[in-house]
Formats: structure tokens, C-alpha cells, sequence
């Protein structure tokens, strides 16, 4: 296979040989990888990821490993491993190398990131009741305070709404990080439409409850367009400007409503609406990241 000094390369690094009935071999390692995972070079070189690690973490790289070689293209995605000195999340990218351009994989060139302190951020900020992509609240904090205020209003206190919004599916053909920063963006500008006093929650996937003070269906309405307007703009991502559409939809706590009749009834009445303003079909019409939100 091609040759490459991983020691001259400045972040963990491992190279595999592939042999012609596609067994993989580990070939090198880098100083860098040795002294982060505890994993040595004298160790693994020249053996298989069955022979020389963990069972579990062999049952996780090997298919790794294989697709490189069988589809012949760059691999990325991030791995939680279990290794000697602990357990690390990795971003990782496996390379395939051939001794000629339509030759077969003969090789691959493994680099690695070690992403455990951002994981491990992200974790406490969602056990804190925190969505650690946007900052808004997440599922868990928004379903103790939706059960909170059902108890409240049950024993005379103020009524309140519940609104749920979810981007609509044709964001789902978007680029990963493209949506995510629509995500972002979205989120914040949600955050923007409330009072101080209201709760904005990311529960993932582009998808949004919110617990506002909003007591009747007129201020529920009136909620709702605010949101609609301020969703209108599309989201700058660079040079381009990205226009999104979010579907939207409430409803008002009535006496004897549970959380889960309030979630039934904001879902249904989010469908609803999203049915009502859905465009008409047109043959010419292409997929797009989202239609422009009608006012």
C-alpha cells in the first residue's frame, strides 16, 4: 500500500493494510494515539482489530474499516470507544489508499479527534434541562414544566398555551450542518417572539415546544402570527440566504386537560393548519429546502 509516516502527522493517527481477501491488519500508529488511548504500537501492528482489541471495540471499527474498502470512499463519523486509558468519543476519518488510481483499497489511513471533553459538555448541559445544540431548553426540562403548569391551572391558577412547531420535511434533504445551523436560528428566533416568562424547548430534530402565558385562543392566534412573521426571513448561511418553513400549531388549557390531551390536541392542531397551507402540487416545482412561510 501507498506509505505514510503517521508520526509526521500532528493528531492521532493509524494506518491498516488491506490483503486481497480483505483482511485487515493494523500497519502503524502514531505516538500521538499511543499516549491519549494507551493503545502501543508493538501491540497491535501486523494483527487484526479481532486479535489485538477489545471485543466491543473490535465489533464496532471492523465494519468501519470494511466499508472504506468495499465502497472505496472517505468515511467520517464519530465512535465512542472503550480503550485502555478510558473511554473517548472520537471524530474519526478513515482514508482508502490504492497503489494506483482505479486499483483496489490496499491500505487505509485512520486520523482521529478526540471530541470526549465536547461530548461530555453536551451531556451536562442536557441533564441541566439544556439543549446543547441550541440553548433553549430541551425535552425533558419543557415536560416537567408543561406537568407543572397543568397543576397550577387545575387548582385555579392562570391558563396557559402550549405551541409545538417543527421544521417542515423538506428540510430533511438538507446537509447535516446546514440544518443544524437552520435549527439554531430558528430556536433563537422563537426565543425573540416570547416573553421572559415563557419557555422555549428544542426537543430535537428540528422540532420545538413552547409554554406560553397566552390565556385565550385570541392571544393564542395572536402568538402565532408573531411567530409566522418572524419566521418569514430566511436564514443567512454564508454568502447565501437559505429560505426555511416552519409548520406551527397550539391550543389553550381547558379544565380537566392533562399534559398528554394538551401535547394530542397542539399536535393535531399543528396538522391541521400545516394541511390548510399546504401549496398546491406544481409540476414544475423542484425540491427546495423549504417554502417561504406565508404570513
Amino acid at each position: 500500500m501507498s506509505t505514510f509516516d503517521v508520526h509526521a502527522i500532528a493528531v492521532p493517527a493509524f494506518t491498516l493494510t488491506v490483503e486481497p481477501d480483505r483482511t485487515l491488519r493494523f500497519a502503524s500508529l502514531n505516538a500521538i494515539h499511543s499516549n491519549l488511548t494507551g493503545l502501543r504500537a508493538q501491540d497491535i501492528v501486523g494483527r487484526t482489530p479481532e486479535e489485538c482489541l477489545p471485543a466491543e471495540v473490535a465489533q464496532k471499527v471492523s465494519p468501519r474499516y470494511l466499508a472504506c474498502v468495499v465502497t472505496r470512499a472517505v468515511q467520517e463519523y464519530e465512535e465512542e470507544l472503550e480503550l485502555p486509558n478510558g473511554r473517548f468519543w472520537w471524530r474519526t476519518t478513515l482514508t482508502p489508499l490504492r497503489e494506483k488510481p482505479n486499483g483496489p483499497v490496499t491500505g487505509i489511513l485512520g486520523l482521529g479527534i478526540d471530541i470526549t471533553s465536547i461530548k461530555l459538555s453536551g451531556q451536562e448541559l442536557e441533564a441541566s434541562g439544556f439543549d446543547p445544540l441550541t440553548g433553549a431548553a430541551n425535552a425533558r426540562h419543557l415536560e416537567k414544566m408543561l406537568g407543572d403548569a397543568v397543576g397550577r391551572a387545575a387548582s385555579g391558577g392562570r391558563p396557559f398555551s402550549l405551541v409545538l412547531a417543527r421544521l417542515a420535511q423538506s428540510a430533511d434533504a438538507c446537509p447535516e450542518e446546514m440544518r443544524k445551523s437552520v435549527i439554531v436560528h430558528v430556536a433563537g428566533r422563537l426565543r425573540e417572539s416570547v416573553r421572559q416568562t415563557d419557555t422555549v424547548a428544542h426537543l430535537g430534530e428540528g422540532r420545538f415546544g413552547l409554554l406560553l402565558s397566552a390565556a385565550t385562543e385570541g392571544a393564542l392566534e395572536v402568538s402565532l402570527d408573531r411567530f409566522r412573521r418572524g419566521l418569514q426571513a430566511p436564514v443567512a448561511l454564508g454568502p447565501q440566504e437559505t429560505p426555511i418553513a416552519v409548520e406551527i400549531g397550539g391550543t389553550v388549557f381547558a379544565d380537566g386537560a392533562s399534559a398528554e390531551s394538551l401535547w394530542n390536541a397542539a399536535e393535531a392542531d399543528l396538522l391541521a393548519r400545516a394541511a390548510r397551507r399546504a401549496p398546491a402540487p406544481r409540476a414544475d416545482r423542484g425540491p427546495a429546502l423549504g417554502a417561504r412561510a406565508r404570513g
